[in-house]
């Protein structure tokens, strides 16, 4: 540290991390989600327009750092060299198993992809252009379609030596829909995943599909693949179909050609109306189209994850960090609140005759994420926001001496960054302070906040 000239923090002396602080830490975190403020130390701040901060009544600033610098979320006694998620694979594990455990999915359910946020460097590292958030971990995604509930999800850590030959697509809907088989579910999912052979197989332990589907895939119909002859010839709202024993294929011309393929609609051909806004004579005005009931379906189904991921990011407990396992671990706070705050919601509205979940009519995710906050740091009522005390820990009374030499203030340096000399200095804590009939920084900065006690005895 002393050849570069950089040393590292310190942050006092470690203790032991019981579950009670670890509840305060993760809620101080939603706090964090809430309140935005520049960086953390702000949120401790004595500054006028920070002072009022709550951060204070979680836990002390040195204390927060400390936990964020040595925070572990893994036993390095079971982690396995050739696992690339080693470092959370517990925490990701258990909360899987918890999220499936606690939550019976309605009839339709969805499945995507979801970008986090973090562009430290590791092998698994993900960029996607069309996404919002570009470079990050992509993860894999299961949610309720009517809901956003996560019910499963896996990390995407690169190329698997144990993939089928069918595709990562396929494994991807077979590994995480494998415990909603036989049960009658509808699934929808976007042109990475479908293919012919998948769809039947679902259909095999009794599951139903819906998805946009590629003209190149293996199994898509000839009849349907000259798709520039048709876009040439059909007027907007036209359709076709193919059906390949009980798997349908439509094909569609809206502004583009759109092609889908289902298990779950016996009549690929019915219709309905949608209305698409067009411009004749120099004017914009609406038109009915005719659009398939299977593609109405499609997009009132599938966005489940997309609802899931809105709900996440509105609150999001996210930190900048490096270490992809600190970004995932962060992510699986706001996984956990989230289906919380659904999971709250249905049993409110199973349970109405119980009092004490009574809530206002537009009970919000906001709402919910405040009393959980309070619970995890086991704030009282009443409490209120915790005064800054400025006194130094050292200095139990006000012991004033002159030195020979003036030297700056240490509070006008601090607060206001300018250069006040003066020979009063504190013979507690030794350092040097205005007293003057203009400024009493002494007094200042040893007293507690609201005291009225101005003198200072022994003043040589």
């Amino acid at each position: 540290a002393a050849a570069t000239g950089h040393t590292k923090p310190s942050y006092g002396t470690w203790t032991d991390l019981h579950e009670e602080e670890l509840l305060k830490f993760v809620g101080l975190l939603m706090y964090m989600s809430l309140v935005q403020a520049p960086n953390a130390e702000l949120y401790w701040s004595s500054k006028q327009l920070f002072h009022g901060l709550w951060a204070r009544a979680f836990m002390p600033i040195n204390r927060y750092k400390i936990i964020q610098a040595f925070l572990k979320i893994s036993n390095p006694e079971t982690e396995r060299a050739d696992d690339k998620l080693k470092k959370v694979r517990f925490v990701h594990d258990f909360l899987r198993m918890k999220c499936m455990k606690f939550w019976q999915p309605h009839e339709c359910i969805s499945v995507d992809e979801r970008m986090v946020k973090n562009k430290g460097r590791y092998g698994f590292r993900q960029y996607i252009k069309d996404k919002p958030t570009k470079w990050g971990m992509k993860l894999w995604v299961v949610a309720d379609s009517i809901t956003g509930y996560t019910y499963n999800f896996d990390v995407y850590t690169g190329k698997d030596a144990a993939r089928s030959t069918q595709g990562l697509g396929y494994d991807v809907v077979y590994k995480l829909c494998r415990s909603i088989f036989q049960q009658g579910y509808r699934i929808f999912m976007d042109n990475f995943y479908t293919s012919f052979h998948l769809f039947v197989d679902l259909l095999k332990v009794k599951t139903l599909a819906c998805g946009i589907i590629l003209a190149n895939r293996k199994g898509f119909p000839q009849e349907l693949k000259n798709t520039k002859l048709f876009n040439r010839n059909a007027n907007r709202g036209k359709m076709r179909w193919v059906r390949k024993g009980n798997v349908g294929f439509v094909q569609w011309k809206d502004n583009k050609i759109v092609n889908l393929i289902s298990t779950m609609h016996k009549s690929v051909s019915s219709n309905t109306f949608c209305t698409r806004r067009t411009k004749s004579d120099g004017k914009f005005r609406n038109i009915l189209v005719r659009q398939p009931i299977v593609i109405k379906d499609y997009n009132k189904y599938m966005g489940g994850v997309d609802r899931s991921d809105q709900m996440i990011g509105k609150y999001n407990v996210l930190r900048k960090t490096s270490k992809y396992w600190k970004t995932l671990f962060y992510h699986f706070i706001d996984i956990a609140r989230v289906n919380s705050f659904i999971l709250f919601q249905e049993y409110r509205r199973q349970h109405q005759d119980i009092p004490e979940l009574v809530r206002p009519k537009r009970y919000s995710q906001l709402d919910f994420t405040i009393e959980l906050i309070k619970e995890l740091a086991n704030f009282d009522k009443d409490i209120q926001v915790p005064l800054l005390d400025n006194r130094s820990k050292k200095c139990s009374q006000i012991v004033p001496g002159l030195r020979k030499n003036s030297k700056n203030c240490v509070r006008c340096y601090r607060i206001r960054k300018v250069e006040k000399k003066s020979k009063v200095f504190c013979q507690i804590c030794k350092k040097s302070f205005c007293f003057n009939q203009i400024r009493n920084c002494l007094v200042d900065e040893h007293s507690v906040p609201g005291s009225d006690e101005r003198s200072v005895p022994g003043l040589p």
